[in-house]
């Protein structure tokens, strides 16, 4: 993933509040957020998939972790 991509996935358009929550826990927003789909590797690995990047480009589709304020977050 390219610098460019991990920066888009964390970036928060000041226009844009809808969905936003900040201040999450240490493990971030991702795991309670209604968008995200858990992924396990066969060898027992997991992933959290962000599905809002299916149609909309500023979300990356494996977003760093822990994602603290977010405009597609949804609990």
């Amino acid at each position: 993933m390219s610098g460019t991509d991990r920066s888009r996935a964390n970036a928060v358009p000041p226009d844009e509040t809808p969905g936003q929550r900040a201040g999450a826990g240490p493990r971030g927003l991702c795991p309670e957020c209604g968008h995200v789909r858990i992924v396990r590797s066969p060898k027992g690995s997991t992933f959290l998939l962000c599905r809002l990047s299916e149609r909309d480009a500023r979300f990356s589709k494996y977003p760093p972790q822990p994602v603290r304020v977010c405009p597609g977050y949804e609990p």
